[in-house]
């Protein structure tokens, strides 16, 4: 089962790096908090520094060049197969689905944005953060 948004990335002639607000820090460290949970030999640093988009003649002053995929896949196993037949909530289903890899759309924008190649701005457009 797989969902996904269409990002836009940031360009890489105009993006522009600054440092993250304290606003920024606490929501990479709310995305973060259940990926360092159930998988710390994975956890993602919290940038210091973050693009932002700009604009130039290169992207049309838009700051941003291209699309990226932010996704969230659920793989259907024997075991998942097993808890969905047996109608169990849907809790139960996404801690074993965590417990088996599951990332989150808002986890795979967050660790984009901090890789570079999105910002921000687009992925609180894409995902609903709450």
């Amino acid at each position: 089962i797989i969902a996904q948004r269409l990002v836009r990335k940031v360009c890489k002639n105009c993006g522009k790096l600054e440092q993250i607000t304290e606003q920024e820090r606490k929501e990479f460290e709310e995305a973060f908090s259940e990926l360092k949970k159930y998988y710390p030999e994975k956890s993602q640093a919290i940038p210091d520094q973050i693009y932002h988009a700009v604009g130039c003649e290169k992207c049309s002053h838009t700051g941003y060049s291209g699309r990226a995929v932010i996704s969230e896949i659920l793989t259907v196993d024997d075991e998942i197969r097993e808890l969905i037949l047996a109608r169990s909530s849907s809790g139960k289903i996404f801690e074993l689905a965590r417990k088996k890899g599951f990332m989150t759309m808002k986890e795979d924008g967050f660790k984009k944005i901090a890789s570079g190649e999105t910002t921000i701005e687009e992925v609180q457009s894409e995902v609903k953060i709450s």
